[in-house]
């Protein structure tokens, strides 16, 4: 013996621990992660998960206040420029303040459209910026357009008794306007009636503009503000009792609403941030999923467990991964080295290269956490076509080999043999608990060859398996450190 040595864990069954040799390969059945080590993983996890949620609290209120700005700015002011077109002598203010809005919507979109990052302390600090812009930008706005609207206000004052103290803006006070009242004539209303109205008019706006709202939500909130409207705009006998009616309906919808809004945001949190913890631990890119993908609560609960389930995997086999890594390391290979082999392949293959040998160790490891361990011939080759980044490996089979190739592996994988034992035994020290064994004799059958993506100088080399996932322990205990250290 040996030949490939093959762990499969079984996450939901029991496998009384047996040895069975039969050939050249090696078969573990019932490899488990210890209960323990799983225990000390989830609560590192859940630690993590809290700081992702807690910066993702600070993101989403830079995010909607940024969006309730961008909004108000698009519809600050409709009126006024509608007016300064009337004027020949103000059409070029009226363009001038277009111009403006578009600039100051480009600037908010710039952070808008900013992909969220996947580490705590990056999300912050894009809160932080996105709040800071948020100031800055409404301030500089203000400023710019309030320079051709002091024109029009001096105009305005000559032919009218125009009131100046109506233009003297702050957030606060523009942060109540909204579109769906910018063309509503509150003209004859008394106060009470005036603010009953706009409150409505308000309100739904500020509803609807919310990501997490249904469209059956709209069209409800829609139509009590065109009733509240037309109530008011026709007047009529009793319009003040219409419009109590209206108010109330106006108020349990808006309760209703807000209470499944506030529970589809919030478990919608946990989701992005089971998203963000996921990708990092399988080395993905993280895509922020789309807020309609789910329509209910009840279907969100369901993506958000299987994607829980899908971490916990994860999280088992990306520390198996990590043993794996060091176990090789002590045996004198390098850290494994991930291998795309084609575009749509499943599970993660690893080579871990020896300094000075012409062989290497091949993993595998499955989608359901099975792991092969075999011997293979190393080599590389040159690639130069287009559109073909992702490979960068491929297999030679023992058929495609000559004698030679073969009688070499074949001499590799006996004296491999001990090698492998030993490597089953220090994965159980770590909390890698192996059930039942099968090994089979050393055989010629089992040779092959990996050849590796040869890179240019200037070509960069894909990460290991491990190397994108070290990086974020290394920066979390390094921030550990400073904080013992202040």
């Amino acid at each position: 013996m040996s030949g490939p040595i093959v762990i499969v864990p079984i996450m939901t069954s029991v496998v009384s621990p047996t040895l069975i040799v039969s050939g050249g390969l090696l078969t573990a059945a019932g490899a488990i992660v210890a209960a323990a080590v799983v225990a000390e993983l989830m609560s590192a996890r859940e630690e993590r998960m809290a700081k992702i949620k807690d910066s993702l609290d600070k993101y989403n209120a830079a995010r909607k206040k940024m969006e309730a700005q961008e909004r108000l700015i698009a519809n600050e002011f409709a009126k006024e420029i509608q007016l300064l077109d009337e004027h020949a002598e103000f059409k070029l203010a009226a363009e001038s303040i277009r111009e403006i809005h578009n600039k100051y919507h480009a600037l908010s979109e710039s952070f808008l459209i900013k992909p969220l990052p996947v580490e705590a302390e990056d999300i912050d600090e894009l809160a932080e910026d996105m709040t800071k812009a948020n100031d800055e930008t409404l301030q500089a706005y203000f400023k710019e357009v309030q320079q051709h609207l002091d024109r029009f206000i001096d105009f305005k004052e000559q032919m009218t008794n125009f009131n100046r103290a109506n233009y003297d803006f702050t957030f606060e006070e523009i942060e109540g306007i909204n579109s769906l009242a910018i063309d509503y004539d509150f003209t004859g209303l008394s106060k009470k009636i005036a603010d009953t109205v706009f409150e409505v008019i308000s309100g739904a706006e500020f509803l609807i503009n919310n990501d997490f709202i249904n469209e059956k939500e709209k069209k409800a909130l829609l139509s009590t503000v065109n009733s509240v409207k037309n109530v008011t705009d026709a007047r009529g006998k009793e319009y003040e009792k219409r419009l109590d009616t209206y108010y109330s309906q106006y108020l349990l919808l808006k309760s209703g609403i807000e209470e499944r809004m506030t529970d589809f945001e919030c478990m919608y949190k946990e989701y992005i941030a089971e998203n963000i913890d996921y990708a990092n631990m399988t080395g993905q890119t993280f895509l922020m999923p789309p807020r309609d993908k789910y329509s209910s609560l009840d279907e969100l609960s369901v993506g958000l467990k299987e994607l829980k389930r899908k971490s916990k995997d994860a999280m088992c086999n990306l520390y198996l991964q990590e043993q794996l890594d060091e176990v090789m390391t002590m045996f004198g290979y390098n850290v494994g080295e991930r291998l795309v082999l084609n575009k749509n392949q499943k599970g993660d293959h690893i080579l871990c290269e020896k300094k000075g040998d012409d062989s290497a160790v091949h993993l595998y490891v499955s989608e359901k956490n099975e792991i092969m361990i075999e011997v293979v011939g190393h080599g590389e080759y040159e690639d130069n076509k287009i559109n073909n980044d992702t490979v960068n490996a491929k297999i030679i089979e023992n058929k495609d080999l000559v004698s030679a190739e073969k009688t070499a592996l074949f001499e590799k994988q006996k004296s491999f043999c001990d090698v492998q034992i030993e490597m089953v035994k220090e994965l159980e020290k770590r909390g890698i608990i192996i059930g039942e064994v099968r090994h089979s004799d050393a055989d010629e059958k089992y040779c092959k060859k990996i050849l590796t993506k040869k890179f240019s100088a200037g070509d960069k080399k894909g990460d290991t398996v491990t190397e994108k996932v070290m990086r974020r322990i290394k920066k979390e205990k390094l921030k550990e450190i400073n904080m013992k250290n202040e």
